[in-house]
């Protein structure tokens, strides 16, 4: 099964160089979070989201610990408050959005943020 990140404007696919990170099923509170700012459905269920992944691209450099110096960690590990928050909203990918409507996402034209 090929990885692929699950925000809506990414095409990242599963790389040797890129890291793909689970949702944080068992924190409620951080789940909660990560559901909030990727503009997921709240209600879309556990099963679904434990196959779903965030591509390392939406984090922050200050959201992964220094793991270079532990040689068994192979790939980056993320600090226990870090919350997906690089994200690429324009009108064309909103567009594109309203058009492959997923049922577990919520979005519309009034839900995206427009940045020049």
């Amino acid at each position: 099964m090929v990885h692929k990140c699950c925000v809506e404007t990414c095409l990242t696919i599963k790389r040797p160089n890129i890291v793909f990170h689970r949702f944080p099923l068992s924190d409620q509170e951080k789940l909660r979070q990560w559901l909030f700012t990727l503009n997921m459905d709240p209600r879309t269920p556990r099963y679904v989201l434990g196959k779903l992944f965030v591509c390392q691209k939406h984090f922050q450099p200050d959201d992964y610990y220094d793991v270079q110096n532990l040689p068994s960690r192979r790939g980056r590990l993320l600090k226990p408050t870090a919350v997906p928050a690089q994200f690429t909203h324009n009108y064309k990918s909103c567009e594109m959005e309203q058009k492959r409507r997923m049922p577990l996402q919520v979005s519309s034209l009034k839900l995206c943020v427009m940045k020049p």
